[in-house]
């Protein structure tokens, strides 16, 4: 590379957004067919997957 040019740089690959609480908690619910999260927790301890 001469100087003074500007190296070339390889794009980046798009980073996925992050999830918040809320979208782990709404996707927790669909998997468990629960309508409420206390009922996904409820179905979740009963299955035992949580403690």
């Amino acid at each position: 590379m001469a100087r003074g040019q500007t190296p070339i740089v390889a794009p980046q690959p798009r980073e996925k957004p992050h999830k918040t609480g809320n979208d782990h908690l709404a996707s927790a619910r669909r998997k468990l067919l629960a309508s409420t999260t206390i009922e996904a927790v409820a179905r979740a301890m009963k299955m035992g997957l949580i403690e």
